[in-house]
């Protein structure tokens, strides 16, 4: 899809975050020759975890908004194409934020234009995530080419990378079967799969191309 691209990438927050984890924990082999010197380290230790958590809170409520965002977005996609708007009655109306797929930054420069790298939910089949795909590329189309009215206010919607990184994600109850992943379905216990109440139909996926 336009805007998305495929490739090499620079680390996440959440890649940094891991390595700084590991480099502490590597530091506690370190032996201390004095008492001085222990309690200089740990405060150092426990310092920069402090650091850590904080980090890793605040990067997970963006995460979270970042999913709102994203939910609010496909709904406008499709009240925005009357042929659309069965996919807001009938499937989006299903979902919440966690069930969106999650994204993280590659670039933290002030000011740049910042590029997220797709995090694909297990659970999700690749048509729903094709599907998906269409409805953030209308989203994107509208903003560059409003019709009909103004040219929305604020910053442009954020620019998302396709990659091979997925993340366990939210399951939504009683969606159709071609919803959800074949092989993810297959690893659940006969219980999990009852619980989904899933629907034993194809859900029908079709955007024309005139709507693209």
């Amino acid at each position: 899809m336009p805007g998305e691209t495929s490739g090499g990438h620079l680390p996440t927050i959440t890649d940094r975050i891991n390595a700084l984890s590991s480099a502490l924990r590597n530091s506690y082999t370190f032996p201390c020759k004095t008492h001085v010197q222990c309690s200089l380290l740990s405060r150092s230790i426990y310092a920069s975890y402090s650091k850590i958590k904080h980090t890793q809170l605040l990067h997970h409520k963006a995460q979270n908004a970042r999913k709102s965002t994203l939910l609010d977005s496909r709904f406008k996609a499709c009240g925005s194409r009357a042929s659309l708007q069965r996919h807001e009655n009938n499937l989006l109306v299903l979902l919440d934020a966690t069930a969106m797929s999650g994204d993280e930054t590659d670039n933290e420069v002030q000011g740049a234009p910042k590029t997220y790298l797709i995090s694909r939910p297990h659970w999700q089949s690749p048509e729903m995530k094709d599907f998906m795909r269409k409805l953030d590329h209308i989203y994107r189309e509208n903003w560059r080419n409003p019709h009909g009215r103004r040219a929305t206010a604020g910053n442009a919607p954020r620019i998302r990378i396709a990659s091979n990184r997925c993340e366990p994600g939210h399951a939504p109850r009683g969606l159709w079967r071609n919803c959800y992943d074949s092989n993810w379905l297959k690893d659940l216990r006969g219980w999990q799969r009852d619980k989904l109440d899933i629907v034993d139909k194809d859900y029908d996926f079709t955007i024309s191309d005139s709507e693209l």
